[in-house]
């Protein structure tokens, strides 16, 4: 592997699991069995280091999404993202541990990123004729981050049944 990509995955790794402000450039180099120096060669600064992995996350989060964006019937739009966190590959795991730390850190919180996934949803619902379509793709956005972070913390047992009953519950014949 490539020195940079070295770096990057051991920060990303370091970042998901001990936290960004916990994570010394020290520590990074010497997980990655680099110099210290060679981190600031490649980046700038912590974090520019940070921010690259990010947008690593981010086109990550973007092709998981793809499909969701490309469906045009309103009861796939919501199985495809109920599918979204069993489709997460486990390589990809640090990378949405991540993402889902930061949510808290108000600097790094940035409600714009969710909008677009949440409008898709709220559409879907809309021309199923739900009551209140705004709070379904409210719920169903807050039950996918839900899971995800349950599956990323190894606490879901059976992904299938967990898939399987999600995507019954929104299934042809639920529209309300």
């Amino acid at each position: 592997m490539e020195k940079k990509q070295k770096i990057l995955f051991t920060a990303l790794k370091l970042f998901a699991t001990e936290g960004v402000a916990a994570t010394s450039t020290k520590k990074i180099a010497l997980e990655a069995g680099v110099s210290e120096g060679l981190i600031f060669k490649h980046f700038i600064s912590k974090s520019s280091l940070l921010a690259d992995i990010l947008t690593m996350a981010d086109e990550k989060c973007r092709a998981l999404f793809i499909g969701v964006f490309q469906e045009e019937d309103p009861i796939r739009v919501i199985q495809k993202v109920i599918e979204v966190p069993f489709n997460v590959p486990v390589t990809d795991y640090h990378f949405w541990r991540l993402e889902l730390i930061l949510k808290w850190q108000e600097n790094f919180n940035d409600p714009e990123k969710t909008r677009p996934i949440k409008e898709k949803l709220r559409r879907a619902f809309y021309e199923l004729n739900y009551e209140d379509p705004e709070m379904e793709a409210g719920f169903i956005y807050q039950t996918m981050e839900a899971t995800i972070s349950e599956i990323l913390k190894g606490n879901v047992k059976n992904l299938d049944t967990l898939k399987w009953f999600l995507t019954k519950k929104y299934g042809p014949q639920k529209s309300a």
